[in-house]
């Protein structure tokens, strides 16, 4: 699970940098199923502002990680 996560984190990296808007309404669409190390990843390439907003929102709904087992 990890690994995978880590990929999708990646992926989304680049992905923000070719089609910003499409990401962010996936990272949005989907922040509670995402670890917050993929996020991390996902927003590296991000102002610093943004990649803020996201890791407060994410940390409002994300699910821990002990109740995802």
């Amino acid at each position: 699970f990890r690994f995978t996560q880590l990929g999708l984190g990646w992926l989304l990296r680049e992905l923000y940098l070719a089609d910003a808007p499409a990401t962010l309404a996936f990272l949005r669409g989907h922040l509670p199923q995402l670890s917050r190390e993929a996020l991390r990843y996902a927003t590296e390439k991000m102002p610093a502002r943004l990649a803020s907003r996201l890791l407060r929102e994410h940390a409002a709904v994300a699910i821990p990680a002990r109740a995802r087992r």
